[in-house]
């Protein structure tokens, strides 16, 4: 990639990699007679001297008994200087580019390099002044085939930096080093490594249940699990994530809190590169409501993704959806980017509520005989595993006192209609295995 910006004009450079800096001042060192880099984050102006060092940029400046040299300020360099420079480079970088006043007038001589993360961040005014603005993600085979001597395409996907350090490693290495980097960068932007789960043969499923949900296990997919709170959604997408080697878990609500949703497009990308992949989304639906700039990104990646085992979660599908005479249309969750939505309703089967109980009351530490765990399975229909979890520990406090309380201040009609309201809903939206809903509406009007 030849990063090269004409004299008098702005270049926008989105990336991630701070190496492109010293790509960008070692690709144009014989083209401009100054070169200066300035950091939004650190607030420092640093000039490339002739061997490419760079040094804090100072000025002299003359006091009342001598002349001394101070060092520039981050905001007078761009507002005061820069538009004075003559055939210089200016570099500008960081997280901080939003708060940059109007772009500054550039001499014929002088170019100047925004690099930021994304357009989102180019400042106001910046864009139209840019010439021209370039995408620098990840190193291309051109790159790849410089730094080291051999086109592999196996190795998209890794930043210039991480393309610089695999140049010490033995070629039979390079993949395995390059999967490892990418690994480290997901963390870094803020998916977590999931933690070992129960495999979805050990999940205590109803078997219609886990029989429609075989279909998409193993195999790259985008899926969206609904339901109440409690229903088990994450549960079930981590079980069926971990058939894949490399896991990841994405906090959809807390990474955008964060304000770091422009990392959310280079993650998505990366993920694409790294082979037996799997990234469960909770409160997906964050990606949508929380900003459009998200959300044009992260839908091409469905459009496009052919490679990683994908799973949202959302309790109600409803605020993703517009209601158009009846039927319902949704941007996510249509079908060519969700390959299926999915219902998560209660257990039906005896044997799955028992299982359900018996599991939860050893991870609470509660002794149950199997009287017990028959009598807490059978003390409502229609509960999720989060009600069971309130069922043991009311037993494990009041006795079998705490199960006949719980049932008599149990509403099960209401329970009732908010499963069908979610089948409903389903059905309108037009992306749910019909046989998967009949199944569910049958159990439930047999409860």
């Amino acid at each position: 990639m030849r990063i090269l910006p004409n004299p008098g004009e702005m270049l926008v450079l989105f990336t991630y990699d701070p190496a492109r800096i010293y790509q960008v001042l070692e690709q144009n060192r014989n083209r401009f007679g100054k070169r200066f880099v300035a950091s939004l984050d650190a607030e420092t102006v640093e000039a490339e001297d002739d061997s490419g060092r760079l040094e804090r940029f100072k000025v002299e400046v003359s006091g009342p008994d001598s002349k001394k040299l101070v060092a520039v300020s981050l905001r007078s360099f761009i507002e005061r200087m820069v538009p004075q420079l003559e055939d210089a480079l200016v570099i500008v970088y960081g997280q901080g580019a939003r708060r940059l006043g109007p772009p500054p007038r550039l001499k014929r001589s002088t170019a100047m390099v925004l690099m930021v993360e994304s357009l989102d961040d180019v400042p106001e005014g910046w864009e139209l002044a840019a010439s021209d603005m370039m995408d620098a993600y990840f190193a291309d085979e051109e790159e790849v085939a410089q730094v080291l001597g051999a086109r592999v395409r196996e190795l998209r996907g890794v930043l210039y930096g991480e393309l610089l350090r695999l140049r010490d490693c033995p070629p039979e290495k390079w993949l395995q080093e390059a999967d490892r980097m990418r690994n480290i960068r997901l963390l870094s932007v803020g998916l977590e490594r999931m933690k070992q789960s129960s495999s979805f043969d050990e999940l205590p499923l109803d078997g219609y249940f886990k029989k429609h949900l075989a279909r998409h296990y193993g195999r790259p997919a985008n899926i969206v699990f609904t339901g109440s709170p409690g229903s088990g959604k994450t549960t079930i997408a981590k079980a069926m994530a971990s058939a894949f080697r490399n896991c990841y878990l994405l906090d959809a609500g807390r990474i955008l809190e964060r304000e770091r949703g422009g990392f959310l497009a280079h993650a998505l990308q990366t993920l694409q590169y790294i082979s037996n992949v799997s990234l469960v989304i909770n409160e997906m639906d964050h990606l949508v409501m929380a900003g459009r700039q998200y959300l044009s990104r992260f839908l091409s990646f469905l459009e496009e993704n052919h490679s990683v085992w994908l799973a949202g979660t959302v309790i109600d599908v409803a605020p993703l959806m517009r209601d158009e005479g009846g039927a319902y249309s949704s941007e996510l969750l249509r079908p060519g980017r969700i390959d299926e939505v999915i219902p998560v309703p209660p257990p039906f089967e005896k044997r799955t509520k028992m299982e359900i109980v018996r599991r939860e009351a050893e991870s609470l530490g509660a002794n149950l005989s199997p009287d017990d765990i028959r009598r807490i399975a059978g003390a409502a229909p229609l509960l999720y595993p989060s009600d069971y979890i309130s069922l043991i520990q009311r037993f494990m406090s009041e006795g079998r006192r705490g199960i006949a309380l719980f049932a008599e201040t149990y509403d099960v009609e209401a329970r009732r209609a908010s499963i069908l309201d979610l089948i409903d809903k389903c059905k309108r939206l037009g992306n749910t295995g019909v046989g998967l809903l009949e199944k569910i509406e049958y159990y439930v009007d047999s409860a």
